[in-house]
C-alpha cells in the first residue's frame, strides 16, 4: 500500500514545488497505481519528466506515480 503523504513528501523535495497531490487510480493489474497532482512556484519550469526523474531518486519503485500533472 502507498502512503499519498509519502508520495507527496518526496515530489516536495524537489526545488520548484510548492504543492503535491497524491491520489490512487485504477491499475490494469486490479490494484491502484498513484497519480502525482503539483503545482509549481512562480518563475519555475518543471516538466512531468523531470518530475519523474526526481521521484525515482526519492521513491521506492512502487511509490513512483505512473501520472504526473503539473
Amino acid at each position: 500500500m502507498v502512503s499519498a503523504f509519502e508520495v507527496e513528501e518526496g515530489a516536495l523535495t524537489l526545488d520548484g514545488i510548492v504543492d503535491a497531490a497524491a491520489i490512487g487510480i485504477a491499475a490494469a493489474h486490479g490494484e491502484e497505481d498513484v497519480k502525482l497532482f503539483v503545482r509549481l512556484k512562480p518563475g519555475f519550469r518543471l516538466d512531468a519528466a523531470a518530475i519523474d526523474v526526481h521521484c525515482r531518486k526519492v521513491m521506492a519503485k512502487f511509490m513512483v506515480p505512473v501520472e504526473i500533472e503539473v
